[in-house]
């Protein structure tokens, strides 16, 4: 297994050192902040693009793919869903022409084998699939 190294708080000159790194996978949270790390993101050799689409989130991700819908490269983004809720996948694809996939359990065990393993101080991951509102309150 390959370590994992974090970087928090990354400037565009950071970023731009570590993608040009020889790591497998970088994965970049750009949040809220995407649109000033657009240039870092579109930089990436694979982009995917991971959210929620429960109807209360739903506007965000579909304000995101408009936001990019005339990038060139975006019909080979990876588009995933934490809740892959079936109306908002329908109309992502109806609207955008993208294809949005829900996490795979393969992928979810690998992730968890990695970070219990790699991430000094972690010995548990936790995956919560309660939908909302009745998982509103969050605990820790």
């Amino acid at each position: 297994l390959n370590l994992i190294t974090l970087y928090t708080e990354s400037d565009e000159a950071e970023l731009s050192e570590v993608i040009s790194m020889e790591y497998d996978y970088v994965i970049v949270d750009y949040g809220c902040d995407f649109v000033k790390n657009k240039k870092s993101f579109l930089m990436c050799p694979h982009k995917i693009v991971i959210g929620s689409l429960a109807w209360w989130k739903l506007q965000n991700y579909v304000a995101f793919v408009a936001n990019n819908s005339a990038e060139k490269s975006l019909k080979h983004w990876l588009f995933m869903a934490t809740s892959p809720v079936k109306e908002g996948i329908r109309y992502l694809n109806r609207e955008f022409k993208i294809e949005v996939e829900e996490i795979p359990y393969e992928l979810l065990h690998k992730i968890t084998d990695r970070i219990t393993h790699e991430v000094e101080g972690i010995n548990r991951v936790l995956y919560d699939l309660t939908p909302k509102p009745i998982g509103t309150i969050e605990w820790e």
